[in-house]
């Protein structure tokens, strides 16, 4: 037997309600500056960097750090929220992302 799940959904403004405020913009603000990294290394770097080397270093670490920014917001949004605010702090995290860059 598997026990009954509840699957409520709940609203945005619950994202930030019950001291999940400070946490909610920690995740998406940590969305936000990887995504402005990432635009900065792909647009801008280029343009600066004269040598290939230290271009491919930076696109190694902009992987490397994308990595790990994106499997750490994921283990706090499963830490942190409920199955309810699961969707809707991602969606967040995921409109962040794609208004970033």
């Amino acid at each position: 037997m598997t026990p009954e799940r509840e699957n409520t959904k709940g609203s945005c403004g619950e994202i930030f309600r019950d001291r999940r405020g400070p946490y909610s913009a920690l995740v998406i603000s940590g969305i936000a500056m990887q995504a402005t990294q990432m635009l900065v290394i792909a647009i801008i770097m280029p343009t600066i960097v004269a040598d290939i080397g230290a271009l491919i270093a930076a696109r190694a670490a902009q992987g490397w750090t994308g990595g790990l920014v994106a499997g750490s917001g994921m283990v706090l949004i499963t830490s942190l929220f409920d199955t309810g605010l699961r969707t809707r702090i991602i969606a967040i995290c995921q409109g962040t992302f794609t208004a970033a860059t």
